[in-house]
């Protein structure tokens, strides 16, 4: 299946900019690792992936956690845009002017919540882009919650159910289509996938329109976070890129909590959409004692 748009022009997830601003650099993507720390990086990503991935280090969080977060390249994430990371400026800086329509000027969203603890997972495309993300990411209760989630921080909830963002253009996308999960978990549904669900997106960075943009080091990072759920056996849900992502993360192929929703155009987290065993598997996964 053609993969289709993710969440554009009208996706409106939003994000923030970090609470302690650094000096501002001269050139933020001139300055650039090179590409020989970028291979090295990813060499070391996946080093790490062969020797923690076992399912019996997973639990082991005093290791796991530490070796994850130093290979994380959205902790270095600068503080002024253009926000890229360390290892995309190299691949960014060489891209056509405007090609691709990225907003670099809104912080990337690569997840929401904890995806090294979550539950159930919910695999998209891209972020969109709105006007109010740049409004939105003023606020510095946005920019806290997002370095909270972008530095792997146990206490990362999923920021759009956040009662303190709920006017966001993230918790106006989210909660929309989140509506029917909710209210399937029941009396407190909304606190339950605040804890417990999370979301990571293909490519990171926003952009008004999907363009297929280039492949980038730092999505390796995310593809790894999504194995490692597998590994845990964590229901994930393909709401976009089934094939992009299927040939990124080989585990999902034959997973038998992987799944995939009804119509691709839709990111409805409903029964409707994603037909009774997703949307059971989930409600299962998010209210497990």
């Amino acid at each position: 299946m053609e993969d289709l748009p993710s969440d554009r022009p009208n996706d409106r997830r939003g994000s923030g900019l970090p609470a302690h601003p650094r000096p501002r650099p001269e050139s933020p993507l001139s300055i650039t690792l090179g590409a020989s720390s970028a291979v090295l990086l990813n060499l070391t990503m996946r080093l790490i992936e062969r020797s923690l991935r076992p399912p019996m280090l997973i639990d082991c969080r005093d290791t796991l956690v530490p070796m994850l977060a130093a290979a994380n390249p959205w902790a270095t994430l600068g503080d002024y845009p253009p926000f890229v990371a360390d290892v995309d400026k190299v691949v960014l800086a060489g891209l056509p002017k405007d090609k691709y329509e990225l907003r670099l000027d809104v912080l990337p969203h690569v997840w929401h919540g904890n995806p090294l603890t979550a539950r159930a997972l919910l695999l998209m495309l891209n972020p969109g882009f709105s006007e109010q993300d740049l409004r939105d990411q003023a606020a510095p209760v946005l920019r806290d919650a997002v370095r909270l989630a972008l530095s792997l921080q146990p206490t990362a909830r999923f920021r759009p159910l956040t009662p303190e963002l709920g006017t966001t253009s993230a918790a106006l996308w989210w909660r929309q289509r989140l509506a029917p999960l909710v209210a399937a978990l029941g009396p407190v549904g909304e606190e339950t996938a605040r804890a417990h669900l999370s979301d990571i997106e293909y490519f990171p960075y926003h952009s008004v329109s999907w363009r297929s943009p280039p492949h980038l080091p730092s999505q390796e990072f995310g593809f790894d976070l999504v194995q490692r759920a597998i590994d845990r056996g964590a229901v994930i849900v393909v709401m976009r890129g089934w094939e992009r992502w299927r040939a990124a993360v080989p585990g999902l192929n034959g997973y038998p909590l992987g799944y995939r929703n009804n119509n691709p155009r839709q990111a409805a987290v409903s029964r409707r959409n994603l037909g009774d065993e997703p949307f059971d598997a989930l409600v299962s996964a998010l209210t497990a004692s």
